[in-house]
């Protein structure tokens, strides 16, 4: 299946997807999901996230010690609104080698901010 060029451009590297706003009425919408490394202004979260990589060390007395970990992003605001978290179990009999890769996203902040 060709896709027409304008397609082609508009989403890039990302998956460009419509989105069906209201199907009595047949009003859609197109938008892409992409990459979290990839950044443009047809990009949904252009700015909107937060990329961490942890790697964690525990001293030889914690190695069978199984530790709950989570992370927020949280705004600097009265409010303090999370935005997003991610949770995750770390033992490091099992994880000691694994460096986590984290995408955290803003949900209320806007492509320009």
């Amino acid at each position: 299946m060709e896709m027409p060029y304008q397609h082609e451009l508009r989403c890039h590297r990302g998956f460009d997807l419509r989105v069906w706003l209201n199907n009595e009425k047949n009003l859609t919408t197109n938008t892409c999901l992409c990459p979290p490394s990839f950044y443009d202004n047809m990009y949904q979260y252009q700015n909107q996230r937060m990329s961490l990589s942890i790697k964690f060390r525990i001293v030889s007395d914690s190695w069978s010690t199984l530790f709950a970990i989570i992370i927020s992003l949280i705004d600097d605001s009265e409010e303090r609104i999370i935005h997003s978290y991610e949770q995750f179990t770390y033992l490091s009999t099992r994880d000691c080698k694994i460096k986590f890769n984290i995408y955290l996203l803003y949900s209320t902040r806007s492509k320009n901010e």
